[in-house]
Protein backbone atom coordinates (compact mmCIF):
# COMPACT_ATOMS: atom_id res chain seq x y z
CA UNK A 1 0.00 0.00 0.00
CA UNK A 2 1.46 3.36 -1.01
CA UNK A 3 0.81 6.47 1.03
CA UNK A 4 -0.98 9.28 -0.81
CA UNK A 5 -1.01 12.98 -0.09
CA UNK A 6 -3.73 15.18 -1.54
CA UNK A 7 -2.51 18.34 -3.20
CA UNK A 8 -3.70 20.95 -5.66
CA UNK A 9 -0.31 20.98 -7.41
CA UNK A 10 -0.99 20.46 -11.15
CA UNK A 11 2.53 18.98 -11.54
CA UNK A 12 1.90 16.19 -8.99
CA UNK A 13 1.61 12.66 -10.40
CA UNK A 14 -1.97 11.56 -11.10
CA UNK A 15 -3.83 9.23 -8.79
CA UNK A 16 -6.99 7.35 -9.56
CA UNK A 17 -9.15 4.96 -7.60
CA UNK A 18 -9.29 1.44 -8.93
CA UNK A 19 -12.60 -0.39 -9.14
CA UNK A 20 -13.54 -2.46 -6.09
CA UNK A 21 -14.34 -5.28 -8.52
CA UNK A 22 -10.66 -5.28 -9.48
CA UNK A 23 -9.05 -4.74 -6.08
CA UNK A 24 -11.45 -6.95 -4.08
CA UNK A 25 -12.92 -9.44 -6.56
CA UNK A 26 -14.35 -11.94 -4.09
CA UNK A 27 -17.63 -12.04 -2.25
CA UNK A 28 -17.60 -14.34 0.76
CA UNK A 29 -18.65 -17.47 -1.14
CA UNK A 30 -16.00 -16.89 -3.80
CA UNK A 31 -13.35 -16.20 -1.16
CA UNK A 32 -14.28 -19.50 0.52
CA UNK A 33 -13.93 -21.32 -2.80
CA UNK A 34 -10.50 -19.74 -3.41
CA UNK A 35 -9.29 -20.44 0.13
CA UNK A 36 -10.44 -24.06 -0.02
CA UNK A 37 -8.60 -24.42 -3.33
CA UNK A 38 -5.41 -23.01 -1.77
CA UNK A 39 -5.73 -25.31 1.23
CA UNK A 40 -5.90 -28.20 -1.25
CA UNK A 41 -7.91 -30.62 0.85
CA UNK A 42 -5.92 -30.10 4.06
CA UNK A 43 -8.92 -28.22 5.45
CA UNK A 44 -12.36 -27.21 4.20
CA UNK A 45 -13.76 -23.97 5.56
CA UNK A 46 -17.22 -22.41 5.47
CA UNK A 47 -18.85 -19.02 6.00
CA UNK A 48 -18.72 -19.31 9.80
CA UNK A 49 -14.93 -19.70 9.60
CA UNK A 50 -14.69 -16.49 7.55
CA UNK A 51 -16.93 -14.62 9.99
CA UNK A 52 -14.82 -15.79 12.93
CA UNK A 53 -11.56 -14.81 11.21
CA UNK A 54 -13.03 -11.39 10.39
CA UNK A 55 -13.99 -10.78 14.01
CA UNK A 56 -10.90 -12.16 15.70
CA UNK A 57 -8.40 -10.43 13.40
CA UNK A 58 -10.43 -7.24 12.70
CA UNK A 59 -10.15 -7.88 8.98
CA UNK A 60 -12.56 -5.02 8.13
CA UNK A 61 -9.96 -2.53 9.39
CA UNK A 62 -7.40 -3.63 6.79
CA UNK A 63 -8.52 -2.35 3.39
CA UNK A 64 -5.85 -4.43 1.66
CA UNK A 65 -7.77 -7.54 2.80
CA UNK A 66 -11.41 -6.49 3.04
CA UNK A 67 -13.48 -3.67 1.58
CA UNK A 68 -16.72 -2.88 3.38
CA UNK A 69 -19.53 -0.72 2.08
CA UNK A 70 -22.51 0.67 3.94
CA UNK A 71 -25.24 -1.24 2.11
CA UNK A 72 -23.38 -4.18 0.59
CA UNK A 73 -21.63 -7.27 1.93
CA UNK A 74 -17.83 -7.18 2.41
CA UNK A 75 -15.56 -7.84 -0.56
CA UNK A 76 -12.26 -9.68 -0.23
CA UNK A 77 -8.95 -9.31 -2.06
CA UNK A 78 -6.59 -11.96 -3.38
CA UNK A 79 -4.29 -10.80 -0.55
CA UNK A 80 -6.95 -11.96 1.92
CA UNK A 81 -6.99 -15.43 0.37
CA UNK A 82 -3.17 -15.56 0.53
CA UNK A 83 -3.17 -14.17 4.09
CA UNK A 84 -5.48 -16.94 5.30
CA UNK A 85 -3.50 -19.65 3.48
CA UNK A 86 -0.27 -18.34 5.03
CA UNK A 87 -1.77 -18.14 8.52
CA UNK A 88 -3.09 -21.69 8.18
CA UNK A 89 0.35 -22.91 7.05
CA UNK A 90 1.79 -21.38 10.23
CA UNK A 91 -0.99 -22.67 12.51
CA UNK A 92 -3.15 -25.65 11.53
CA UNK A 93 -5.57 -24.75 14.35
CA UNK A 94 -6.22 -21.25 12.99
CA UNK A 95 -9.91 -21.81 12.32
CA UNK A 96 -10.58 -23.77 15.51
CA UNK A 97 -8.96 -21.03 17.61
CA UNK A 98 -10.93 -18.29 15.85
CA UNK A 99 -14.19 -20.24 16.31
CA UNK A 100 -13.43 -20.78 19.98
CA UNK A 101 -12.90 -17.05 20.56
CA UNK A 102 -16.11 -16.07 18.78
CA UNK A 103 -18.28 -18.90 20.07
CA UNK A 104 -17.07 -18.70 23.70
CA UNK A 105 -19.28 -15.71 24.64
CA UNK A 106 -22.29 -17.63 23.29
CA UNK A 107 -21.41 -20.65 25.42
CA UNK A 108 -21.02 -18.40 28.48
CA UNK A 109 -24.53 -17.04 27.94
CA UNK A 110 -23.41 -13.57 26.91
Amino acid sequence: MLPVRLTNDPNAPPYYAASVDETHPYRQKEAIREINAKLAGRKMINSHDIQCIRRVYNIEKDISLCYTQKYAPPRYSAAFVDWIAQRYAEDAELFEKARAQVDKPKADGV
